[in-house]
């Protein structure tokens, strides 16, 4: 529902967000128990230009803080 506060993260950074339209269905895959116990062992940095990406394709439906 509008409104409602969201927080994922993302390899090691937090994304807030707050969604901003009705009707806002978001499909996406969590880690099991023991993937986010192995993730901090990934020594990948975030890729910036995927999140900013990310971000302006959902735009339209999540205010990100």
């Amino acid at each position: 529902p509008a409104g409602h506060q969201i927080s994922w993260q993302y390899q090691q950074l937090s994304v807030n967000g707050s969604i901003t339209s009705k009707n806002v269905v978001l499909q996406y895959y969590k880690y099991t128990a023991s993937g986010a116990e192995l993730l901090p062992l990934l020594s990948t940095q975030p890729n910036q230009q995927y999140l900013d990406a990310l971000k302006l394709l959902l735009a339209d439906v999540i205010s990100f803080g």
